[in-house]
């Protein structure tokens, strides 16, 4: 009887496996991959400054600095509205804040709930005219 039953276990976990390793593959093929977005930050600007994504979208901006160490943070609320509006853009990868050395990529990523037009702008303290260093994010519907 003991026999029988490791036997019946035995042929029951290598399916059972399979079929979880099925429905894994199911869920990630489910979400699609995030959109990503190559950028340039140097000589106090971002290049492109401004980009364009659609609501629901997932979205990976890498940032590389041609010149000098740089930074990126995302404004989550958007133009016009007022402070402590809800977010229109969630930060997914973390810090809202991402830095990055000369000749280094920085990754933010993020996904758009909202309709509307986000600011970015330089985070890390990065010259003279570090003020300048800014774009945006336009959410279509």
């Amino acid at each position: 009887m003991k026999n029988r039953l490791s036997l019946l276990i035995l042929a029951a976990v290598p399916g059972l496996a399979v079929l979880m390793g099925m429905a894994v593959m199911a869920q990630e093929a489910g979400t699609p991959a995030p959109r990503v977005i190559e950028m340039t930050a140097g000589n106090y600007e971002f290049t492109p400054s401004s980009v364009h994504v659609k609501v629901g979208e997932s979205v990976q901006i890498q940032v590389t600095a041609d010149d000098k160490e740089h930074g990126v943070r995302i404004k989550t609320v958007a133009k016009g509205l007022a402070k402590g509006s809800e977010p229109g853009i969630e930060i997914t990868s973390g810090s809202d804040c991402v830095k990055f050395k000369k000749n280094a990529t920085g990754t933010i990523a993020f996904t758009a709930k909202a309709p509307g037009t986000y600011e970015f702008e330089c985070c890390k303290l990065c010259g003279f005219d570090h003020g300048k260093m800014k774009g945006e994010i336009v959410v279509d519907p």
